[in-house]
C-alpha cells in the first residue's frame, strides 16, 4: 500500500483517492502515515490532528484540521482498522462509472460523426470522381465524333476530285469516240 504523503505547516498535502497520493495545498495541516508495512503513525503526538472527508463530487479526502481528542477514538491506529475504516480510503467506484460512461457516450458521439465526415466526403468525392469520368468520358465522345467526321469529310473531299477527274476522262473520251466516228464514217463512205 503506498504511503499518504505527510507534511508541514503551508505545504502541499498528501490527498488519497483509493489508488495513489496527490497534493493538495491545505494551510496548517497535518496527516497521520501509513507505513509501507501497515503500521499507523500514533496521532496523539501531534498537536494539530487532521480527519479526513471524502468530497462528494471528487474522489479526494481533504484534511480538515481539529483539536479534539475525538479523533483518537474515532480513528484507532491499528493498521487494519485504519486501513478499512478510514472514509478516505474507501473507494467511490460510481463516479468512475459515471465518468468511464461519459466518456464512452462522448467517444462514440465522435467516432460516429467522424464516420458520417468520412462518408460524406467519400460520397462526394465518389460523385466529383463520377463527374469528372462523365466530364472525360464525353470529351472522348466529342473527340472521336469530330475525327470521324474530319475522316467522312476528307472521304467526301476526295471522292468529289475523284468524280471530276472521271468526269474529265469521260469527256475527253467522249472527244475521241466522237472523232473515231466521224473517221469511220468517212471511211464507209470511201469504201461503198
Amino acid at each position: 500500500m503506498d504511503r499518504l504523503i505527510g507534511t508541514s505547516e503551508s505545504s502541499n498535502i498528501g490527498v488519497f483517492d483509493g489508488g495513489g497520493a496527490i497534493g493538495v495545498t491545505q494551510l496548517n495541516a497535518r496527516v497521520a502515515f501509513v507505513e509501507p508495512v501497515g503500521n499507523a503513525v500514533d496521532t496523539s503526538s501531534i498537536n494539530d490532528h487532521s480527519i479526513f472527508y471524502p468530497s462528494p463530487d471528487l474522489h479526494y479526502c481533504y484534511p480538515i484540521p481539529t483539536n479534539n481528542s475525538s479523533f483518537t477514538s474515532s480513528y484507532p491506529s491499528t493498521p487494519s482498522s485504519f486501513v478499512h475504516e478510514s472514509p478516505c480510503l474507501t473507494p467511490a467506484p460510481v463516479f468512475y462509472e459515471q465518468a468511464n460512461a461519459e466518456q464512452q457516450q462522448i467517444y462514440e458521439e465522435i467516432v460516429r460523426e467522424c464516420e458520417e465526415i468520412e462518408r460524406w466526403s467519400s460520397s462526394s468525392s465518389n460523385t466529383s470522381v463520377a463527374s469528372a469520368q462523365n466530364r472525360n468520358a464525353a470529351l472522348r465522345y466529342r473527340e472521336k465524333k469530330r475525327l470521324d467526321k474530319e475522316k467522312k469529310l476528307g472521304e467526301i473531299a476526295g471522292l468529289t476530285r475523284k468524280n471530276q477527274e472521271l468526269k474529265l476522262k469521260v469527256q475527253e473520251i467522249s472527244s475521241e469516240i466522237a472523232v473515231l466516228k466521224k473517221l469511220m464514217v468517212e471511211l464507209n463512205v470511201r469504201f461503198k
